[in-house]
């Protein structure tokens, strides 16, 4: 113990001794550090703690209605996952549930909250335990409707809103206008069954009509709108378990043509199914991922080069203690506690990075109807992580110079060194350099392609004018509102919408363009074309109001908008995108054509327009058959108010809100937000790969710069004697700069060689993350080359000025 406090004072003194050194060593290696721990902790919340709160996450798996040759992920009907539940024997256990925003009445204002309709089964297969109360009771299930007005509320609101969790258990809170007795807290760490995405309320399935007016879904085996999930029993693979699934989906297609024929399962691991947090961006963190490791391999590379340099410095002290009998594994040791403490040194610095960047990630909360939360914190693992990345950061940058240092040139270091002695530049500094130029190109390259995947992408015509668009998302059902009142309040939201100074035009949509998880589709029967089984296609489609088309600035291209004359209970109409006219009508004119959402014997709804094809889900999306519906004549209670305005949207915020809520103040106005900011939250994945991507390109550029810098004014000053040499028998200064600038490109030519190359084999693997441009894309490549070729030459100019101004008397003199 004494021997190792002795060589951690020394290390000390000498980093003291070095204290420039000492700090550029600490930055470099703790960014590298830092930049790995704060990816790891997205790949940590995304993948490695995947549902907290619950048991043996690894067992459990998404369960979805599948059609033969259409969709694949398709939502669950209650009856339809009552049989699975019922009937299956490669689950231990299948619940169902269903997010949905919750109008939740404390104060003197409605605070919207995310909750969720769920099976009574839930909590019990998910392994979920309570911190207060209890969960649901078996008699509690699911079958009766609005016979159990209860409630699990997340540890998370107790705390916000009701003071603790000893203050709210078995007291009556208000849900939707109606009251529910809370009869539980859940566990600490349990937010809900899909990451990212939190839940704050849970109420038995049983209360469906209270959470979601409208018809009882609980009985309609064709109405598909829950998700579902389930656990596989121990010793059953998930293979086997999908496989007895299915036959049980074989059996209810016979028992049920009408609804199931032509449908199946598909079983995917839990967050992977399409709408999950993980599946958009996991692919983008894992890019990340090996990202950062490059950084630290360039900074480990870096600090590795400067302890290199300044060993060779300390051979005078390295050879005295061999001289007076300190073996090579004491002097080893004594190197390595310095780079050890460095690395210490910088791990510190990256934890505080780490929670810095945690602070501003957790910020970051895009205009979504249920709010993205990722679960971001430096745990135990992270630490864990940091701590292993410290001990490697260490011991590579420290071993490769207390290797060489310990195999000096005994006699030349001891005595003075002759000029005439010619330093003979390390292969492996040289090495390091290119290697640090090599993955700095790979990460210019791979941030330009990104960016440049951006700007195309930005650049996509999405078929409407999303300037000065005003999005407020509001649901009068959540203030227990029936069709009739409903139809009317939102007459009277658009007339005083309309009537603000400064607004072109407001219509509603039950959902608004590129909004995350916003897909739905509905089944229709197309007048002359029998569809395959007599089952319905499966079409996307949105409910509007009036001059929907206008204010989103689509083109009708024939016929016309839906109008006020569209009432309910007038003939019904439709409208579809010019996609849809194609796919049914090729070379026809679709206006006056029928089609049906609910048989093939009609009722029929004659399409009065036809619009031009827009982006509905995705910008880089093809164009999709669409349908639209008025809201005349298909009442839905849940609506974003578009409102096209002359100025700022931002400045029509607070005014929206009040308007809506100078009716009523109990309707919920939630999710206020320009439809700029969702075109940019739509683009999340592309943008923080792009943004990351440019951040660690240009740290990977620093790093190798200082790097080449480094070792060149180190060249230079070991080769001052061999330079005044030169400049003594009559070189000029240009050709000693000539000199210095052919090495130090000839490593810069190298690296950008190698990392070409390595661009070339890499590039299938983020192709997926691009648009519009090819992973080997030459320009991308040749402007990273030159742009690392031009910062190269500054980096080696430097030293090389440095050295034409050599006086070589001076030198010679004093060797």
């Amino acid at each position: 113990m004494k021997t190792i406090l002795s060589d951690v004072r020394y290390g000390l003194r000498m980093l003291r001794k070095n204290l420039g050194l000492t700090v550029i060593i600490i930055f470099s290696i703790g960014l590298g550090i830092g930049a790995n721990s704060t990816i790891f902790s997205l790949l940590d919340a995304l993948a490695l703690r995947p549902l907290p709160g619950s048991q043996n996450p690894a067992q459990l798996v998404e369960v979805y209605t599948s059609y033969q040759g259409g969709m694949r992920f398709g939502a669950v009907s209650y009856p339809d996952y009552r049989d699975w539940r019922d009937r299956n024997q490669g689950f231990s256990g299948i619940v169902a549930q269903d997010l949905v925003p919750v109008n939740l009445t404390h104060g003197d204002y409605p605070a919207i909250i995310p909750g969720s309709l769920v099976s009574g089964n839930f909590f019990a297969v998910l392994g979920v335990s309570h911190s207060q109360g209890r969960l649901f009771l078996p008699e509690e299930a699911d079958d009766t409707s609005n016979s159990h007005p209860v409630a699990v509320i997340s540890y998370g609101l107790s705390q916000r809103y009701f003071g603790g969790v000893q203050s709210i258990v078995n007291k009556t809170i208000v849900l939707n206008a109606r009251p529910f007795t809370v009869v539980g807290v859940a566990s600490k760490d349990f937010t809900g069954a899909n990451v990212g995405w939190p839940v704050d309320v849970w109420v038995p399935m049983s209360m469906q009509q209270a959470l979601v007016p409208g018809e009882d879904r609980l009985k309609a085996r064709g109405e598909r709108w829950l998700e579902v999930i389930a656990r596989v029993k121990p010793g059953v693979s998930t293979g086997d378990a999908a496989a007895r699934l299915t036959s049980v989906s074989n059996e209810l297609a016979t028992e049920f043509p009408g609804t199931n024929r032509g449908t199946a399962v598909t079983v995917v691991p839990i967050g992977q199914g399409p709408s999950d947090v993980q599946s958009w961006l996991l692919p983008v963190v894992e890019l990340l991922m090996a990202v950062v490791f490059f950084i630290l391999l360039i900074a480990c590379s870096n600090v590795a080069n400067l302890m290199l340099s300044r060993g060779a410095f300390r051979e005078g002290e390295v050879a005295v203690r061999v001289a007076i009998g300190a073996s090579r594994g004491i002097i080893m040791r004594l190197f390595l506690t310095e780079s050890l403490l460095l690395s210490f040194m910088a791990g510190a610095f990256a934890l505080f990075l780490s929670y810095e960047s945690m602070f501003l990630l957790q910020r970051f909360n895009p205009p979504t109807s249920l709010p993205l939360n990722l679960d971001l914190r430096v745990d135990g693992r992270v630490m864990l992580f940091t701590l292993a990345l410290t001990l490697l950061g260490g011991v590579f940058f420290g071993l490769i110079p207390a290797m060489r240092a310990t195999r000096p040139d005994l006699l030349p270091a001891l005595k003075s060194e002759s000029f005439f002695r010619m330093f003979r530049k390390s292969k492996l500094q040289n090495a390091l350099v290119v290697t640090q130029i090599a993955l700095s190109l790979f990460l210019l390259v791979g941030a330009g392609l990104l960016l440049r995947s951006l700007r195309l992408i930005q650049k996509v015509d999405t078929g409407f004018n999303a300037d000065n668009m005003v999005l407020a998302s509001i649901d009068v059902g959540l203030s227990d509102y029936d069709s009739a009142r409903g139809a009317t309040v939102y007459r009277q939201i658009l007339e005083r919408a309309k009537a603000l100074p400064g607004i072109r035009s407001a219509s509603l949509a039950q959902i608004a363009p590129m909004e995350i998880q916003s897909t739905q589709q509905i089944g229709i029967f197309v007048e002359g074309h029998e569809a395959p089984n007599l089952r319905p296609l499966s079409i996307d489609y949105n409910v509007v109001g009036p001059e929907y088309f206008r204010t989103m600035a689509i083109p009708v291209e024939s016929g016309r908008e839906f109008t006020d004359q569209d009432i309910a209970n007038g003939p019904g109409v439709a409208i579809v995108n010019e996609a849809f006219a194609k796919r049914f009508w090729p070379g026809q004119d679709a206006i006056g054509k029928k089609v049906s959402t609910q048989s093939a014997q009609g009722p029929y709804l004659q399409l009065v327009g036809v619009v031009k094809d827009s982006k509905y889900y995705n910008i880089a999306e093809n164009p999709l058959p669409f349908l639209y519906l008025p809201f005349s004549q298909r009442y839905e209670p849940a609506m974003v108010l578009h409102v096209k305005t002359t100025q700022a949207p931002s400045s029509y915020f607070a005014v929206i809100e009040r308007e809506v809520q100078s009716l009523d103040r109990s309707i919920p106005v939630y999710r206020v937000h320009s439809m700029k900011d969702q075109l940019a939250v739509s683009l999340i994945e592309l943008r923080g790969g792009a943004l990351f991507m440019e951040i660690f390109g240009m740290m990977a550029l620093a790093l190798a710069s200082i790097g080449l810098y480094g070792l060149m004014a180190y060249s230079v000053e070991k080769r001052k004697a061999e330079i005044a040499v030169r400049m003594a028998v009559g070189a000029e200064s240009k050709h000693v700069l000539e000199l210095i600038l052919k090495e130090g490109m000839l490593l810069t030519l190298v690296g950008i060689g190698i990392g070409v190359i390595a661009v070339i084999a890499s590039g299938r693997a983020v192709s997926s993350l691009l648009y519009g441009v090819s992973p080997f894309d030459p320009f991308t490549i040749s402007v990273a080359s030159l742009f690392l070729i031009g910062v190269a030459l500054l980096a080696i100019f430097i030293p090389a000025r440095k050295a034409m101004r050599t006086d070589p008397v001076e030198v010679l003199r004093s060797s």
